[in-house]
């Protein structure tokens, strides 16, 4: 099985570039024993679309091209479904055993991916730390002697390292890893 990872928007030079090949490394080693045949990354260009529908659409299109014909399709998507290792481990064992020949990761832009991409993915995944995952960390620092302040001041530490992007992703989930209640306006 041929893998593809098909992200809009580029990874700069640096210690994420690095850790990112690092990782890509070790799952194609790891990943021939299993029937993986190479793992590829592709950065889409992003749109400079002014109107966000149609940058989903210029987006969501160039994403379409890279994956192969019959593919499976994985969006990675911060609304996606938090899968065990396990479970998405049989998702993938069963596409290959039903001869899938390719899977394809798709992560789209700041604005997301058009309906229909999603409507046709195989499979939504959750793209970062589910809220039960932070917890069960947030638990176990707290029982290390960390406070609230100091767990929070460790989000703020990283935020140069990882981007504000994911910053602002992980700071509802962390408060409700701490125990807040997040309410959405109406």
């Amino acid at each position: 099985m041929r893998v593809v990872v098909a992200a809009v928007g580029r990874l700069k030079a640096g210690p994420e570039r690095e850790l990112a090949e690092r990782y890509r490394d070790r799952a194609a080693k790891a990943g021939r024993a299993l029937g993986v045949s190479g793992i590829d990354v592709v950065e889409v260009r992003e749109s400079r679309a002014r109107d966000t529908e149609r940058r989903v659409l210029e987006e969501t299109i160039a994403l379409a091209t890279v994956a192969a014909d019959g593919a499976v399709t994985v969006l990675l998507d911060r609304q996606g479904e938090n899968l065990g290792s396990d479970a998405f481990a049989g998702r993938l064992r069963t596409c290959r055993d039903n001869g899938r020949q390719s899977l394809c990761f798709m992560i789209g832009g700041a604005d997301g991916v058009s309906a229909a991409r999603r409507d046709r993915a195989d499979l939504i995944l959750a793209l970062g730390a589910s809220t039960s995952s932070l917890r069960a960390t947030v638990e176990s620092a707290l029982e290390a002697g960390a406070t609230e302040s100091e767990i929070v001041e460790v989000l703020v530490a990283v935020g140069p390292a990882v981007g504000l992007a994911r910053v602002v992703v992980a700071a509802p989930r962390l408060a409700t890893a701490l125990g807040y209640e997040i309410y959405a306006d109406e």
